[in-house]
């Protein structure tokens, strides 16, 4: 764990460290879009407002991706060492993120969607109604912020083919979000690979050719991954 605390230290320098005269709300901002990029955007967006127990549920991961939590895990005790943000990590058939503080620092990178869904919870035989999490782009206007969130989001759902051609790959709407933070950040699109009609559930991908900041950052992770494809 050590390792990693310094790998997470060593990056986070590089994020935020290449402007002078940053104050400490900018630094926080970068940091908290670093650890919402690493959130399951997959199926974990949702949010349970009247639920006593999920109304203070962030995120929950699925199995897998042991490397990237290990970054997760050591990048949020670091956060929360900084700001005081006080959470807890629960482990049932998934892994899931609790806040235990009397706010959210979160959530005002998200815009609240009611999708005229309910949670059906089976334990006290109640009906709660459940809204999605969008990520809202007005929230993320800094370079650096975007920068961040873009890390963390290839961390948790990219991949490489070469060191000069990676990708993302996620839902529809959540890879639409990634990608307007490309174009914002001048990445080069190589390709966008929208999802076949017939198959359910399916996944979009972008093709992008990183900037040597943006490698270097991840090499520093040692996320750089075998090409998969």
């Amino acid at each position: 764990m050590e390792t990693i605390k310094k790998i997470v230290l060593m990056c986070m320098f590089f994020i935020v460290n290449y402007i002078a005269g940053q104050n400490k709300n900018e630094l926080t901002k970068e940091k908290e879009a670093f650890l919402i990029g690493m959130f399951n955007h997959f199926s974990g967006d949702l949010y349970i407002p009247e639920h006593p127990v999920l109304k203070n549920r962030l995120t929950f991961f699925l199995g897998g991706k042991q490397e990237m939590l290990k970054i997760f895990k050591e990048s949020i005790s670091l956060y929360a060492e900084e700001t005081g943000f006080k959470y807890s990590f629960q482990q049932n058939d998934f892994l899931e993120l609790y806040n235990l503080s009397s706010f959210n620092p979160f959530e005002k990178y998200y815009k609240i969607v009611d999708q005229n869904q309910f949670y059906d919870d089976s334990k006290n035989d109640k009906e709660y109604k459940v809204y999605s999490l969008v990520l809202n782009k007005s929230a993320f206007k800094e370079n650096k912020v975007k920068l961040a969130f873009l890390v963390g989001a290839f961390l948790n759902s990219g991949k490489s083919v070469s060191d000069n051609e990676l990708f993302y790959r996620g839902n529809p709407k959540y890879i639409d979000f990634v990608t307007r933070l490309l174009k914002d950040m001048k990445f080069s699109i190589i390709k966008i690979e929208s999802p076949k009609k017939e198959t359910a559930g399916a996944l979009k991908t972008i093709f992008f050719k990183p900037t040597d900041e943006f490698k270097q950052i991840l090499k520093n992770y040692n996320a750089m991954l075998t090409p998969k494809y």
